[in-house]
C-alpha cells in the first residue's frame, strides 16, 4: 500500500470513528501535529505508530506487517496511554475538588448524589 493511500485510509477511518486528531493522537501516544502531518502524507509514519494506528482504527497495511513488532505490544501501549490519560483526568478532578470552599464542595456532593440517584 502506498503512503498516500494509507494516509487517506487513516483519515477516513478516524472520521468514521468520530474522532478528532487530538483524540487519535492521545490514543496512540503521539501529538496532534503528527496526526495532521501523517494524514497529509508529509512525512513517513514510524513503524510502531503505524501499527498502533492500524490496530486502533481497524485498518490494514500489508507492507508494514512484515516490518512491525507483534500486535500485543501496540495493544499494551494503547491501553497504557488510555490509563495515563484517565489517571491524569482523575488527578485534575481531585485537585479541583480539593480547592473548593465548603459551600461549593457541598454543592458538588449534592450533585453527585443526585446523579447516582438518577441511575437507579
Amino acid at each position: 500500500m502506498t503512503a498516500q493511500l494509507f494516509a487517506l485510509k487513516m483519515k477516513a477511518a478516524r472520521k468514521n470513528k468520530g474522532l478528532d486528531q487530538i483524540a487519535l493522537a492521545d490514543a496512540i501516544g503521539t501529538s496532534q501535529k503528527n496526526i495532521s502531518v501523517w494524514e497529509n502524507n508529509k512525512e513517513n509514519i514510524p513503524n510502531d505508530k503505524k501499527q498502533a494506528l492500524c490496530l486502533f482504527l481497524g485498518i490494514e497495511d500489508n507492507f508494514a506487517k512484515q516490518e512491525q513488532a507483534p500486535k500485543t505490544i501496540a495493544n499494551d501501549q494503547i491501553i497504557e496511554n488510555e490509563v495515563k490519560q484517565l489517571t491524569g483526568k482523575r488527578d485534575q478532578i481531585v485537585s479541583e475538588i480539593l480547592s473548593l470552599d465548603n459551600f461549593r464542595l457541598t454543592m458538588v456532593e449534592q450533585y453527585v448524589k443526585f446523579l447516582k440517584d438518577g441511575e437507579q
